[in-house]
Formats: structure tokens, C-alpha cells, sequence
């Protein structure tokens, strides 16, 4: 944006995200459980749209929680090329040690750390930047971990008690990319769906990619919009053409 200032040239800007899976109590749980799971540690979590972090209605928080460690602990990990792996490396070093310096401001604040953490080293890890998958449980909202995007396997889980709570926290985030939505009840989804500020909701699903979907951002997730009409519009300049047919007008062309 800074660089095209200077003659105001247009730009398309995505910019990242702190995406909410939200999930309520009546939620179909079978269906919310994977795709919560893989929201996340898809890509090892390299993703702008990944779902980092995790809201579960409080009556079913711990039970849901226990039950996604369990399925993330046994995510293969391993060389990306391999057909078995179900989570790769991160990209560099340098990204390995960001995610890393992330894990431990996420427990110098105080968040609990109940899976993960660690970097893997052994087997055919050990020529890689490997992370383990990662929850922080007992998280504040306002911890560096909740608020910035870490673009890596870590995620950070909070209960909340109903609709309202839950739109508020999705929205307190500078970021507003996309986000998933899981219940069986209209009225729930309908006002979580208004009330939250991004550009994409998913509503008992995650990811439905297609050049016909519009894709961007709200807040500093970005400026336009990707693929879709909207996407295409932003390739386009609109003219307006304001012409007054007058008598002479109408001589001239007979």
C-alpha cells in the first residue's frame, strides 16, 4: 500500500487472519470435531483462514476439548511428500523459531499448555522444522498468543456461555478473515452471522473453494476481495457516461 501511494495505484491486499471456529452445545458434533481439528493443523497451520482459535459453548468445552487433543495427538507428522503424513514441516527456520518464541509467550502470560509444544526432532523429523500440534488452554483475550497471527500447529481454545459471548470475542481481534460456525439452530447461526465482522463465515463446514466465492478480508485482513464477481470487479474501473439528448441533438443524428 505504501509503495503505491505515489501515483495511487489500486491494490488488493490480504493480509492474514485470527479466524474463530465457534462451536455451540448443539452443534452436530461428529462433523465439528475433525473439521475443528484440521481447521487448524491443516498445513501445519500455514495457512491465512486456519482456525486458531477455538470457542466452545461451556457446557460441552471440556468434553469437546478432550476429545480433540485425543484426535490431534494422533495426527502423523512427518515428510510432506510422503502419502501417509498428514501434517509436513513449516516453511523455514525462521518460521520454526517464531512459533516457537510464540509457545513460550503464550506460558510466560499464563496460558496453559495442554498438548504440544515442542519442536520434533527425531526420525524422519530430524531434517525439518517440526512442530507438534499445540492447545493453549486458560488463555486471556488480550495474550499475544489470542491476538496475533502465529501462522503455525497452535492453537488457543476458550469456553463461552452464549451467542452474544461469542460474536464478541470472535470480533476482538484486529483481524477479520474468515471463521466457522457450528449448530443446528438458524437463529443461532443467523445472528452469530450477522454479528461477526469477517469476510467469510462457514456454517457447519470449513473451506468451500471455488472461483465463484468471493475471498477477503474486513479490518487489517486486507482491502477487495479474491475470485468470485467481486474478485473480478476489482480488475474493472466504472465510467459514467451522463449524455442530454436535445432537439440539435436529435437534428445531427437524422
Amino acid at each position: 500500500m505504501e509503495a503505491a501511494s505515489s501515483n495511487l495505484k489500486k491494490v488488493n491486499l490480504e493480509c492474514g487472519g485470527k479466524s474463530a471456529d465457534i462451536v455451540f452445545d448443539d452443534a452436530n458434533m461428529d462433523a465439528a470435531l475433525p473439521s475443528a481439528v484440521w481447521s487448524i493443523f491443516r498445513s501445519a497451520g500455514q495457512s491465512c483462514n486456519a482456525g486458531s482459535r477455538l470457542l466452545v459453548q461451556d457446557t460441552v468445552y471440556d468434553s469437546f476439548m478432550k476429545k480433540f487433543k485425543q484426535l490431534a495427538s494422533t495426527i502423523k507428522i512427518g515428510n510432506g511428500l510422503d502419502p501417509d503424513t498428514e501434517m509436513g514441516p513449516l516453511i523455514s527456520e525462521s518460521q520454526l523459531n517464531r512459533v516457537l518464541s510464540y509457545v513460550k509467550s503464550g506460558q510466560d502470560d499464563g496460558g496453559k499448555l495442554t498438548l504440544g509444544g515442542k519442536r520434533l526432532t527425531a526420525g524422519n523429523c530430524a531434517k525439518g522444522f517440526f512442530v507438534q500440534p499445540t492447545v493453549f488452554e486458560g488463555v486471556d483475550r488480550d495474550m499475544r498468543i489470542f491476538q496475533e497471527e502465529i501462522f503455525g500447529p497452535v492453537l488457543c481454545a476458550l469456553p463461552f456461555h452464549d451467542e452474544d459471548e461469542a460474536i464478541a470475542i470472535a470480533n476482538d481481534t484486529k483481524f477479520g478473515l474468515a471463521g466457522d460456525i457450528w449448530s443446528r439452530s438458524l437463529t443461532r447461526i443467523m445472528k452469530a452471522s450477522q454479528g461477526i465482522r469477517t469476510g467469510t463465515l462457514w456454517v457447519n463446514r470449513h473451506l468451500n473453494p471455488g472461483p465463484e466465492v468471493p475471498f477477503g478480508g474486513y479490518k487489517q485482513s486486507g482491502l477487495g476481495r479474491e475470485t468470485g464477481m467481486e474478485g473480478l470487479m476489482e480488475f474493472l474501473q466504472t465510467k459514467h457516461i451522463s449524455l442530454q439528448l436535445t432537439d440539435s441533438f436529435e437534428r445531427v443524428r437524422r
